[in-house]
């Protein structure tokens, strides 16, 4: 039997914490995972109880993003396939801010935290062997 990614709309901070290994996150009881603050990730699919591993996601892409400085009212969203491994495919625009160099700044973030293998494995009790995700690039909402 395969199992189905999972979903969740998620709100993280860039401040979050972050594990260093898939294996210490724990499931959170909570159907929503949340930091009170701005919608940043999107996870699609069956709910994702995982929420210290979106935090991660969130703070690897955001450690990596340069964005313009001039460019602080644009927003893009970005969706890729994050493996078991923590390997990332099919990274593509969802949505294009309309400026090339906002644009390339939130594709290269992705990207690099990518390369480096940053997001780390998926959470070992995560039955899927992929996990679809959507990221929101937003300076305005970067704190």
């Amino acid at each position: 039997m395969i199992a189905r990614p999972a979903s969740i709309l998620v709100a993280a901070s860039v401040a979050a914490a972050a594990c260093t290994h898939a294996a210490r996150y724990s499931p959170d009881p909570r159907t929503a995972c949340s930091t009170g603050d701005t919608t940043t990730i999107a996870a699609k699919g069956p709910t994702f109880p995982y929420c210290g591993y979106l935090r991660n996601l969130v703070t690897q892409v955001y450690r990596r993003w340069r964005p313009p400085a001039s460019e602080g009212s644009l927003s893009a969203e970005i969706s890729f396939v994050l493996h078991r491994d923590g390997s990332v495919t099919s990274v593509e625009f969802v949505r294009r801010s309309g400026s090339s160099a906002f644009d390339l700044s939130a594709e290269r973030a992705v990207e690099a935290a990518a390369q480096a293998l940053a997001f780390g494995q998926l959470p070992a009790g995560y039955a899927a062997d992929t996990l679809p995700v959507s990221f929101y690039f937003n300076p305005a909402r970067r704190q």
